[in-house]
């Protein structure tokens, strides 16, 4: 007891400085003793200041509602463990820590973390294009550039100090055109002095893709189609055979749909279309 009075004045200081950050709640990490005291205080004595939030619960429901309750850029997070491997404990801390560090490189990049903006509006208009085609048959054709380095390079002109080059490849991914895009992302660097950086498309939509549309418009997105060597039909039903759209078709919807949403959010765009012959028509943007 005598030591905890000694130690108000500090605690309190510390609270009013964590609170003069910005700070609006506090979540403790933690289980069994190293967790009950500090729920009972604060059930007993309430208190103004700092909200207190306790996880001391493997539910992923109860790790869910949290994570859904807090903002982790508002949150101090406080691990408390007595014998310092606690499993539990320590599946918290990897749990949130891991949001923490999102929350701060979201920040640096000028984006929220926890949002998608305008991710979810590509996807939206990919499904309204396949829905388009079941009915019609046909997708829109798109603005595509001549494949010239002439073409690319007066497209990077534009280019800025602080911004960065993002590769869109909707096409087959394989060694070849690994290569010829790691050739290109690398002329483009070194050209330009800028960040660079190469995603097949549409798995890059469910990661970078929410850089690329928050970025506070740092990026040149340069997209680069291909007409598929072969197809593969989508079955309308389980276990039935008959198909009405193709994974190439989708591929080209999502492709279509990204770019859309890119320039509505007044993002620069250029779209190459490379034909069948993927890794030839990349050489033609080399220098």
């Amino acid at each position: 007891m005598e030591k905890m009075q000694a130690n108000c004045i500090r605690l309190q200081a510390l609270t009013q400085s964590i609170m003069a950050d910005g700070y609006t709640g506090v979540l403790l990490l933690g289980m069994g003793g190293s967790s009950l005291a500090s729920e009972v205080f604060a059930k007993t004595f309430g208190g103004h200041g700092l909200a207190l939030s306790v996880l001391d619960s493997t539910d992923p429901g109860r790790v869910l509602e949290l994570d859904a309750q807090l903002d982790p850029a508002k949150t101090l997070y406080i691990v408390a463990t007595k014998s310092g491997g606690t499993v539990e404990t320590f599946s918290f801390f990897n749990y949130f820590y891991n949001r923490v560090v999102t929350a701060v490189a979201g920040y640096r990049l000028g984006i929220h973390p926890f949002d998608q903006p305008n991710v979810e509006a590509a996807k939206v208009l990919a499904r309204q294009l396949v829905t388009q085609y079941a009915k019609t048959g046909q997708l829109p054709a798109g603005e595509s550039a001549p494949v010239t380095t002439v073409t690319l390079h007066d497209f990077l002109k534009q280019s800025r100090p602080d911004d960065y080059i993002a590769i869109h490849a909707y096409v087959h991914p394989n060694a070849a055109t690994d290569a010829a895009l790691s050739d290109l992302r690398a002329q483009l660097r070194d050209c330009y002095r800028l960040a660079t950086t190469i995603g097949y498309g549409p798995r890059f939509l469910h990661s970078t893709g929410q850089l690329h549309k928050g970025d506070g418009g740092h990026g040149l997105f340069i997209q680069v189609t291909a007409n598929a060597n072969g197809d593969a039909p989508i079955p309308d039903a389980a276990g039935r055979p008959e198909s009405s759209i193709t994974f190439g078709v989708v591929k080209q919807a999502q492709a279509l749909g990204d770019a859309k949403t890119l320039l509505d959010a007044g993002r620069r765009m250029i779209r190459f279309d490379l034909g069948r012959d993927v890794n030839g028509q990349l050489q033609k943007l080399l220098v």
